[in-house]
C-alpha cells in the first residue's frame, strides 16, 4: 500500500448536523476520502465514501444547502462532509482517509469528536 499526504480535519456541529471538514494537499489522482465514524465510543466503521470530482469536492454533495449552511458555519475547508444521522446526547469521532486511482491511500487522519448536546 502506498501512503500519502494526511487529511487533517475540524468538526462543527448543528442540533441536527455535524459538519467535518478537511483539507488535503496530494489531490492528484485522488478517487475518494473514506468516512469512519464512532459513536459513543463504540469502535469505528467504515461510514461513507466520499467521490471527489477531478481532485475538487463533489458538486453533487454539496446540495444540500440548508445543513450545509448550518453545520458548516466557520468552515473554511476545500472537503465538508455533512452528518445527517446523529442524535441528540450521543457524541461522535470521524476518521478520514484518502484513495487514490492508483491504489494508494492515504494514512488515517487523527480524530475529530463531537457531541450533540
Amino acid at each position: 500500500m502506498q501512503e500519502r499526504g494526511l487529511p487533517n480535519g475540524y468538526a462543527n456541529k448543528d442540533i441536527s448536523a455535524i459538519a467535518v471538514g478537511w483539507d488535503y494537499t496530494e489531490p492528484d489522482g485522488l478517487h475518494s476520502f473514506i468516512i469512519y465514524r464512532s459513536a459513543d465510543g463504540w469502535p469505528y466503521q467504515t461510514y461513507e465514501a466520499y467521490l471527489v470530482f477531478d481532485g475538487r469536492p463533489n458538486p453533487a454533495l454539496l446540495t444540500d444547502d440548508q445543513h450545509m449552511e448550518q453545520a458548516s458555519a466557520g468552515l473554511m475547508l476545500p472537503y465538508v462532509f455533512i452528518d445527517k444521522g446523529v442524535e441528540s446526547g450521543k457524541s461522535y469521532s470521524y476518521k478520514v482517509m484518502a484513495k487514490h486511482f492508483d491504489g494508494g491511500f492515504s494514512p488515517m487522519s487523527d480524530p475529530v469528536t463531537v457531541t450533540i448536546n
